[in-house]
């Protein structure tokens, strides 16, 4: 009778019914098992035990997904945020600092008078930022012209330059 139940939950676990197939099986079931209960004393296989397993399985999974969300809500809105307080105009995370962190101080400001203060500090740091882009893009083209200037040098002028320094 075991290698029975086994054969037939392996079989079961292959087989596909379809939505029609599985009413009308479900329907047969319910009325042989209406006709032949259980004997008194006699617990039936998926009881209460079973039921609290899957429970506790799905509230372990909710649990599981609820760490993940408050694991990312938290890397969202405070570490990106704090990581994008020195970025400069250019870096991916300057829209965050510009968009959220900075309109974020500026809505936690209260008085008129602080309004006016912040604003005059958030355009120092904008023509700041601004600034070193630029010097960031003149270095680069600098660099870039130097270095096709000495590539175009010959090699003798290179070595008689070089000794001169």
């Amino acid at each position: 009778m075991k290698k029975f139940a086994e054969q037939l939950k392996k079989r079961s676990e292959k087989l596909r019914l379809s939505v029609y197939e599985r009413d009308e099986l479900r329907e047969r079931l319910l009325s042989y098992m209406e006709y032949h209960p259980l004997p008194q004393g006699v617990q039936a296989m998926g009881g209460a035990a079973n039921r609290n397993k899957k429970k506790a399985s799905v509230f372990m999974n909710g649990w599981l997904v609820g760490r993940f969300a408050g694991v990312a809500a938290m890397m969202i809105f405070i570490v990106v945020p704090v990581m994008a307080e020195d970025a400069l105009p250019g870096d991916t995370l300057y829209p965050i600092k510009v968009r959220f962190n900075e309109e974020l101080r500026g809505a936690l400001v209260s008085s008129p008078y602080q309004k006016v203060e912040w604003e005059t500090e958030r355009l120092e740091l904008t023509v700041v930022a601004s600034l070193l882009t630029l010097k960031r893009r003149w270095q680069k083209l600098l660099s870039n012209t130097v270095k096709r200037l000495v590539k175009a040098l010959p090699p003798f002028e290179l070595l008689t330059m070089t000794k001169r320094l």
